[in-house]
């Protein structure tokens, strides 16, 4: 995988509008399925920094909290939901870097709040998603001190 990741550098270096902005997403979830956090947390940086340098707020909002600003306003949604931890937020929530998620899922709210305003369902479907991160959280703070 590390060849991948220097050819992927040569193209982003030759031609950074040449790469297209999916293979950051399909790398990341490949690397963090093999086990490699340091380059799966590269690609998902990639992927934000370039929606940041165009403005859209809209993608950032995604990629940091994922799925949440799409999916979790549907009616579908609900907190059994196991997958519900999507986006950089939910990849280091798995890797149990528990601040590092949780300043993710408040930059993604405030981004959010920008978008939409307080009162909108989005923002609100994020928030009920930040609780339930921070109550698996606790519960992993909890059964690491038994």
């Amino acid at each position: 995988m590390t060849q991948v990741t220097a050819q992927i550098d040569e193209l982003l270096a030759a031609n950074p509008r040449g790469v297209p902005l999916t293979i950051f997403h399909k790398l990341a979830a490949d690397y963090e399925k093999f086990g490699h956090a340091a380059s799966a947390e590269r690609f998902w940086k990639k992927q934000i920094a370039v929606f940041e340098a165009r403005g859209d707020l809209t993608m950032m909002a995604t990629l940091l909290v994922g799925v949440g600003s799409v999916y979790l306003q549907s009616e579908r949604w609900s907190s059994r939901d196991e997958d519900f931890l999507q986006g950089i937020a939910g990849f280091y929530g798995r890797q149990g870097q528990w601040d590092e998620a949780e300043a993710t899922f408040r930059r993604g709210i405030d981004i959010l709040l920008q978008l939409y305003g307080a009162d909108a369902s989005k923002v609100a479907a994020i928030k009920r998603q930040l609780s339930l991160f921070l109550e698996r959280r606790s519960n992993a703070a909890a059964k690491q001190a038994q």
